[in-house]
């Protein structure tokens, strides 16, 4: 009977600490805040995380021609917009003008985008 009584006790110890963290009340300023903080913290760990233009580089291998070039206008603003992301969009639009499955077309819609942000 003992056993069950230290384990009472040290069930309840656990359990009187969580109930104080969720019944804890804090203002909206706090809140706003931890939001930020957590925030922030996020984006500090993922600092390895992928470029986004590199989903849209994938669209450019899409049949359909409308999204090829949808994908040509937002990687061109971008490139114009985020200039730690230009070098990059440069160089993999280069390698994609290059392609020999891409139409006449494409490779130069294409090399005119690059033309245009460089």
């Amino acid at each position: 009977m003992s056993k069950k009584s230290l384990f009472k006790n040290f069930f309840s110890l656990f359990a009187d600490k969580k109930s104080v963290v969720v019944s804890k009340n804090i203002s909206k300023a706090e809140a706003i805040n931890l939001q930020q903080e957590y925030i922030a913290d996020s984006h500090a760990q993922n600092t390895d995380f992928l470029p986004p233009y590199l989903d849209i580089l994938k669209q450019l291998d899409d049949p359909k021609p409308e999204i090829f070039t949808a994908a040509l206008y937002y990687l061109g603003q971008i490139a114009r917009n985020e200039s730690h992301h230009r070098a990059g969009i440069i160089e993999k639009l280069t390698a994609k003008s290059n392609d020999k499955k891409l139409s006449d077309e494409q490779k130069k819609q294409i090399l005119q985008l690059l033309d245009t942000i460089k």
